[in-house]
């Protein structure tokens, strides 16, 4: 009686946790966040703890469209990767419905919005800051994911569901984003020539956005 408890307890908890699927957002858009009145209708799936690349590489959902991350400041550029909550939807909010907050990102999927790509650099290794990606297993294997060769040229931030070692880590403050060690110096080359460009809306760029800097989003057409 107690061992068949123990079976239905695990598999309970096995059925309740949230899966990953390898399937790299479309498009992008850094210090934005969804406005409270639409999070009210989402119907969001959370996974916690997680990089921001594993946001936005991996859907969590079918027929997922959207997704956004709030940034854990105490975790941002750990050896390359900023950790942080991931909330996926399969449903994505018009341009209206964002509004500016350094301490967030969104990605879409199927081309719902955003400029184009996944604003994020590859999975990558939370002790060492090897790039890699996840297998739908929740695996991580270093180099490119089958079929994505530029992967790991896509930008600077990562993303696994594996957690840092913060034994021998000294997590780095948001500082470090703007200072030239996170997604902001990915932002700052764009506006050099050499890597991805901040977002505009039409109301002004949030100049301390994370994620990983974008071009000029208009209508989130590119």
């Amino acid at each position: 009686m107690i061992h068949s408890s123990v079976v239905a307890l695990c598999v309970l908890l096995l059925g309740a946790g949230v899966s990953a699927t390898l399937d790299p957002a479309t498009g992008y858009a850094s210090g934005k966040k969804p406005t409270d009145s639409w999070i009210a209708t989402a119907s969001a799936t959370s996974s916690s703890e997680i990089q921001a690349s594993e946001c936005s590489h991996n859907t969590r959902m079918s027929n997922q469209k959207f997704a956004w991350f709030k940034i854990d400041p105490s975790k941002v550029n750990q050896n390359g990767s900023t950790y942080g909550t991931c909330y996926a939807s399969n449903t994505a909010p018009d341009e209206s419905q964002l509004e500016n907050n350094s301490g967030y990102d969104v990605f879409f999927w199927q081309n719902s919005g955003g400029q184009s790509g996944t604003g994020t650099g590859p999975i990558k290794d939370p002790n060492t800051g090897k790039a890699g990606y996840e297998d739908n297993s929740g695996k991580f294997h270093l180099g490119n994911a089958p079929g994505d060769g530029n992967a790991q040229q896509e930008g600077t931030e990562t993303a696994t569901g594996a957690k840092p070692d913060t034994k021998s880590g000294n997590p780095n403050t948001s500082a470090d984003r703007s200072s030239g060690t996170g997604r902001r110096a990915a932002e700052k080359n764009r506006l050099n020539g050499t890597g991805l460009a901040k977002i505009s809306t039409g109301t002004g760029a949030d100049s301390n956005s994370a994620g990983s800097g974008l071009a000029g989003m208009g209508s989130f057409q590119k």
